[in-house]
Formats: structure tokens, sequence, C-alpha cells
């Protein structure tokens, strides 16, 4: 009954590896005590809602991350990864809630016999997925700093996987252009993904996700052990072994986020924060601040050929540093 979920689930996490960010153009509306800025509105609405209802705004980020796990997975999903950096109550955090590689992992298994890398290995199918580290990290800053039960922050995405989303053109657009993915890796099921066999959706048609919504009730009844434990974790495992992967049920059980401390440093008189590593975000923006403060980048006007100049060059170095070269 379950066995297409992790299939399912990697299709989304495809998405969500293959397209960076999203630039879905949305009305702001008018706040005057909290914000809310998330990537699809049906996720603003909801995370507002919890703020209205007395939730803080840890509350707001768990019930949009799930929310955006239903109507945008590629902004957001249930199995992927992520970093958090807060400023709660006079305190900095980081939390840690990347994919981990399977124990099974080893050296050269994106390589065929012959030392030569296999196309797409790295990027798609069961050798390209880490053991989610999302519904660990969610539960883990509720439990830290939430306020509204846990129950009351998933319910609303199990509606939305419920009730359906109606899609806009560019959710139409970014689904037909990976239809044919999806569908390679569900030969056997998720055929509810679909309008019918073989066709393609279009503006407006809804978009349900029941299978997505039995897995989200679980999570919203036992928390992260109703993810990592039980018919899902046991739905996943068969998934894999299915298709050749390497995941066990070591790697769902032992699943671990990590807090961290915040990188800190001043830029003109400002304290910024940043996520420490593994996330290579803090040191490079602090490089990158750093240099343009000493260079006094600010002197030139944005747009210039002096300020376009530097400040392509800043950004070539920091991630010639980042990636080591």
């Amino acid at each position: 009954m379950h066995k297409s979920i992790l299939a399912y689930m990697l299709a989304l996490c495809a998405l969500a590896l293959c397209i960076a960010c999203s630039r879905e153009k949305t009305k702001a509306r008018e706040a005057t005590e909290a914000a809310i800025a998330t990537a699809h509105p049906l996720a603003t609405d909801i995370g507002a809602e919890i703020l209205r209802n007395g939730g803080n705004a840890v509350d707001a980020a768990v019930g949009v991350h799930f929310a955006l796990a239903v109507c945008l997975p590629r902004a957001g999903n249930i199995s992927g990864g992520g970093f958090a950096v807060l400023h709660f109550d006079d305190q900095s955090y980081n939390l840690d809630f990347r994919e981990m590689a399977p124990m099974n992992a080893y050296k050269g298994m994106y390589l065929d016999s012959l030392g030569n890398v296999i196309p797409g290995a790295s990027l798609e199918g069961p050798y390209s997925s880490g053991i989610p580290g999302s519904v660990a990290g969610m539960q883990a800053l509720h439990d830290s700093l939430g306020s509204l039960p846990w129950s009351q922050l998933i319910q609303p995405a199990i509606d939305l996987a419920i009730n359906g989303v109606v899609l806009d053109k560019q959710r139409t657009q970014y689904l037909n252009v990976y239809a044919e993915r999806i569908r390679k890796w569900n030969p056997n099921g998720c055929s509810y993904i679909f309008p019918s066999e073989g066709g393609e959706w279009s503006v407006g048609d809804t978009l349900f996700h029941p299978e997505l919504a039995k897995v989200l009730m679980e999570i919203r009844d036992h928390g992260s052990d109703g993810f990592y434990r039980g018919w899902v974790a046991d739905s996943m495992l068969a998934e894999s072994y299915q298709n050749g992967g390497i995941w066990s049920e070591e790697d769902l059980n032992s699943y671990v986020v990590k807090w961290r401390e915040p990188i800190a440093f001043n830029f003109k008189g400002k304290s910024i924060l940043c996520m420490a590593p593994p996330s290579s975000s803090g040191i490079a923006l602090y490089q990158l601040f750093y240099s343009a403060e000493k260079l006094n980048l600010s002197d030139y006007p944005i747009g210039s050929f002096e300020y376009t100049h530097l400040s392509t060059e800043l950004m070539n170095r920091v991630y010639a540093i980042r990636s080591g070269s």
C-alpha cells in the first residue's frame, strides 16, 4: 500500500536539488508586528495563521516547512535537510539538520568499473539520497523553542495534501519538465501524481497528495518517530532495497541533529549572525563583507564599473576559496 512512498519522496527531493530557489511572485501583505516570507502564498498564509493563534517564530517556521513539503516541495520537503539560524530571547542558535550519508556509503560509489563517473548517479535514484534530516530538525526546533502543540503545526499541511493544491503557471511547468524523471522512479505507483497516464498538468489543475498526507499524519501523531520508525521507515527501506539502495534501519534510527555555535562578525557597526560549518555560508559571507569593507566598496555607486568589477572579483575569490580551487 505504501511501497511507493520513498520513490515519491526521492522524486520530490530531485526537484528540490535541481531548482535552487523559487521565483514565485506573490503580493505583499501588510504586517505590523511580525512577518512571514515563504516561496508560496499558501505556506505564507499558514505561517501567518500560526502567529495569529499565539505561536512564536519557531512555531511558524515548523508549520511553513511542512506546508511547503506539500505546496512547493522544491522549497522544503520531508526528505531533505537544512540549517537554521535563530536569534531567540537574546540567545543565538545554529541547528544543523542536513542529510547524512548512509553508513554503507563508500568511496567510488558513483564510478563504474573503469573509474569513470556514472552519469546522473549522484543526482537521482537511490544512491543520490542522504538520510533525511528535515523531520528531526523541525522536531528539535519545536521541542527546544516552540510553544504551540506539535499536532497543531502539522495539521495545516495535512489539510493541504488532502484537499489539493491548485497549480500556477510556474509549478505546472516544473512538474511537466520533471514528469519523466518522476515516472522513472515510480514505475509501480503514484499514478495519482498525473492527471492521466502519459498526460501533462495544466494551469489550474489540482494536485493531490494522499500518500504524503498519510506520512504527515504519522509525523503529527508520533513526531519524528513516525518518520524514522514504524511503517514509514519500513516503506522507505524497502523501496531503497528494491532499487539497489544502501539505506539501513540503523541509518534512520541513529540520525541526530547538531546544535552549533553561530558564526558572528561585525559589519559597519552591525552584528551579523551566520550558519557555522559544515555550511560554507557563514565563512563566505564573513570573507565577502570583510573584503568589501576593506576596499570601501560602498564608496562606489551601485551599478558603476568600479562597483561591479570589485564585487564580482570579491565573489569570485570567495567562491574559489569555498571550492578549494
